[in-house]
């Protein structure tokens, strides 16, 4: 069986980091109360992964992803219960490791930034450089993409 189109919305950021909650009955996820002791390290391979797996189920459709963007690399958030835990943010380098995937097609991508709680389209993700979710409640930058598989 084979799908027409694949969206992530808000999820790439999170493999890797997220893992099932045994000790919380609260909470979906593993998340800790001290931000010193969280894991800020996931695996590099992690979009190649989830995207050879999402060509593998998906005929000649599509794939729509968002991800949190702005300074990159692992970034510490607070969640809704006071926990916290990390998520990848984009930057450029990390960003082409979905949209240059060599089973995909880049069709569209677009940038986005918040700023006084509005978001505004802005021209590219070097743009977002400067911004960063570090414990705040949301991303200050978001970048999209429309894929289709080869």
């Amino acid at each position: 069986m084979t799908a027409d189109g694949v969206s992530l919305v808000s999820t790439m950021e999170h493999i890797g980091f997220d893992k099932e909650s045994v000790t919380l009955p609260q909470s979906a996820f593993e998340r800790g109360k001290d931000p010193s002791k969280v894991v800020k390290t996931r695996d590099e391979s992690i979009e190649k992964k989830v995207l050879d797996n999402i060509a593998q189920m998906l005929g000649e459709g599509y794939c729509f992803i968002s991800v949190p963007a702005g300074q990159g690399g692992a970034v510490m958030i607070k969640d809704s219960m006071g926990l916290y835990t990390c998520y990848w943010e984009y930057e450029e380098n990390s960003w082409k490791k979905i949209v240059g995937h060599e089973k995909f097609r880049c069709i569209e991508q677009r940038f986005f930034i918040e700023k006084n709680k509005v978001w505004q389209e802005t021209d590219s993700i070097n743009s977002l450089r400067g911004v960063s979710a570090e414990l705040k409640d949301y991303a200050a930058g978001l970048a999209v993409a429309v894929l289709q598989k080869k």
